[in-house]
């Protein structure tokens, strides 16, 4: 039985891809890479974040700092940010039905708890934060360690294809959203449990898993 929902943060909880995109082109010069223009943005949704370095002329082994820059700039921009429709509905429903909520980003902790503040959504139990873009397994293996939680009992929603090998390695039950960074197409190929369109898809879906 599901006792926990756990929330990746930007894209799956916020619309914040296009801050990213502003943040990422901010940066380009100081790094001497190439700006990412409106047009690209929907056909760089279906790329990998290698593809897309390439494509950007990105330094595989320089895109740790590129990260960290972005993450120092966000809140002072959180403003820009806005909730995705539905979740704040679909927070407040799982809430009343006594689920556990927690995020696990690759974002800053006080980045995301003045977002969740300033806009009075600030109902999760736990977040979790990791400082690499690739060790999101790590940190929910420590979560349902800490937590004394069994992968049975936890849902992780995601908006990106890097979200979801981690679960499988878990055995945790993934859920992809299609209103996030990556492409339907891009998430299909890497076989979550589920895929959702809107944010009441999600409740159907721990009704089945209850």
């Amino acid at each position: 039985m599901i006792k926990h929902v756990i929330f990746d943060f930007d894209g799956t909880l916020v619309k914040s891809r296009d801050l990213a995109v502003s943040l990422f082109n901010e940066l380009s010069s100081k790094y001497g890479y190439r700006k990412m223009s409106k047009d690209e943005v929907e056909y760089m949704s279906t790329l990998s974040i290698k593809e897309r370095c390439k494509m950007l002329g990105v330094s595989w082994y320089k895109l740790p700092l590129v990260v960290y820059d972005m993450k120092s700039n966000y809140n002072a921009r959180i403003n820009e940010l806005i909730v995705v429709e539905g979740i704040k509905h679909l927070l407040m429903n799982l809430k009343e039905r006594k689920y556990k909520l927690d995020i696990i980003s690759s974002n800053n902790e006080e980045n995301i708890r003045t977002f969740l503040i300033e806009n009075n959504i600030d109902v999760f139990d736990n977040v979790f934060c990791t400082k690499s873009l690739f060790q999101k397994n790590l940190t929910l293996k420590k979560l349902l360690k800490r937590l004394e939680l069994k992968n049975s009992e936890v849902l992780y929603i995601c908006d990106e294809i890097r979200d979801i090998p981690p679960c499988k390695e878990l055995g945790v039950t993934s859920v992809a959203v299609t209103w996030g960074y990556d492409a339907r197409q891009s998430l299909e190929m890497e076989r979550p449990d589920f895929i959702i369109n809107k944010p009441t898809e999600l409740l159907t879906i721990l009704d089945k898993e209850a």
